[in-house]
Order: structure tokens, then C-alpha cells, then sequence
């Protein structure tokens, strides 16, 4: 795990709870037994990917019942990529230097990246979609904000606008790759007690300002 980061060039790994599912018509049964399967096994990106279709099939049937059933699954495998996600490289913000190669560069091992100014959302969602392609445990976050900022704004990275205001990681922390090893100085007036901890609690901090809205079960396919 105390590698150097380094580029993002592995193939997507392939499930053995994908193998088995019928490409043209899964059913919501069969997506949501093999995401249970998958849960218990701790193939948390196979669950997490199956609940997602899942989703968008409960959306497009309007079955909001089940839908809701989904969701349980759903956060325990996205709270499991979190944790393991966080237990990784650590990136808290980007600097200008960093903008042509921040994309080309990603660790190919898990890792959380905190984008910042110059990057933009749209960069942002890139990563996330590159992650989730090549099932990489990692977790992706937009602050809309410059790394120098007092305090960080968090928002989401699509469906139903959410944000939330945290104060900044400590400077020491921000603007390069931090290896799992590192040993990393703490900031009494910060909260968490090391990177990985600032992340789970911006997207905690992201959730509850989701909680606060919710009006309609399309905020919950926010990941």
C-alpha cells in the first residue's frame, strides 16, 4: 500500500457476480439478489454497481417501494468503498501546476481525491467515471473553492444540488499526494485526526445537508 502514486493504467476487474447476470434484461429480483451476494462477500463495487442499475430501473418503473429497498444495500457498500477508500492515497486539493496532469496521474491503488480551483466539477465527475469504469475503490469529491481558502465548500457532483461548508484541511495536508504511510502533522483546531478522516467527514457533512432537503428519492442516486 506505500507505493508511490502512479498512473491510473489498470484494466477494470471483473466480478464473478457480472458474469452471471443477463445483459439484456436483469430483472430487479435478480440485480438485487446478486447485490446481496455480492454485500456479503465484500465485493462492495460489484454491489454498489448492481444497486445503481438497480436504481435506474426502480426510477424508470416508478416503483418507489423498492427503490427504497435499494437503498439500504447501497450505502453499506458505498460506506465500506469510503472507509477503504480513506485507508489509501489521500489528495486534498490541486494547485495550477497540477491541472494538466491531475487526470493522467491517479493512483492505481485506492485512493480519495478532494478536487479543487482550477479543476472544476466536470473534472471531477471525469475521475469518478473513470473509477467506477475500472472498479477502483476510491472517492471523489468537488470543493468549490482554491486550496488557500479558509474554509472549503463541498458540493455535489450531480443530481439534486447539495453543499456543505467545512473548515480547510491543514496546509500541510493539501496540494500533493499523501501516501497511507505518511506520517502527517496534526492541527489542533482541526477535527479530524488525519486526512482520511476529513474526507469521510466532508461527505458526511454532504449526506446531512442532503438529509436537511430530501423531497424525492433522486437524491439518494448521489454518489
Amino acid at each position: 500500500m506505500c507505493n508511490r502514486a502512479g498512473a491510473f493504467t489498470a484494466k477494470r476487474p471483473i466480478s464473478r457476480y457480472e458474469t452471471g447476470m443477463n445483459p439484456h434484461s436483469p430483472s430487479l429480483d435478480e440485480l438485487m439478489e446478486k447485490a446481496s451476494v455480492a454485500l456479503s462477500a465484500r465485493e462492495y463495487l460489484a454491489c454498489e454497481a448492481m444497486c445503481m442499475q438497480a436504481l435506474e430501473l426502480a426510477r424508470g418503473k416508478s416503483d418507489w417501494a423498492y427503490y427504497a429497498r435499494i437503498l439500504l444495500p447501497l450505502q453499506e457498500a458505498r460506506r465500506h468503498r469510503r472507509t477503504l477508500s480513506a485507508e489509501g492515497f489521500i489528495r486534498l486539493g490541486i494547485l495550477a501546476a497540477d491541472l494538466e496532469t491531475i487526470e493522467k496521474a491517479l493512483p492505481d491503488q485506492p485512493f480519495c481525491l478532494v478536487l479543487t480551483h482550477p479543476g472544476s466539477v466536470e473534472m471531477a465527475r471525469r475521475i469518478q467515471t473513470i473509477s467506477r469504469e475500472n472498479f477502483r475503490f476510491a472517492q471523489i469529491l468537488w470543493a468549490d473553492n482554491a486550496i488557500q481558502a479558509d474554509h472549503w465548500v463541498l458540493r455535489s457532483m450531480g443530481g439534486v444540488s447539495v453543499e456543505a461548508k467545512l473548515q480547510s484541511p491543514p496546509a500541510s495536508w493539501c496540494g500533493r499526494w499523501l501516501n497511507p504511510c505518511e506520517q502527517v502533522e496534526a492541527d489542533s483546531h482541526q477535527p479530524a485526526r488525519k486526512p482520511g478522516d476529513w474526507v469521510i467527514d466532508a461527505v458526511e457533512a454532504l449526506g446531512d445537508a442532503a438529509l436537511a432537503q430530501v423531497n424525492s428519492p433522486r437524491v439518494h442516486s448521489r454518489g
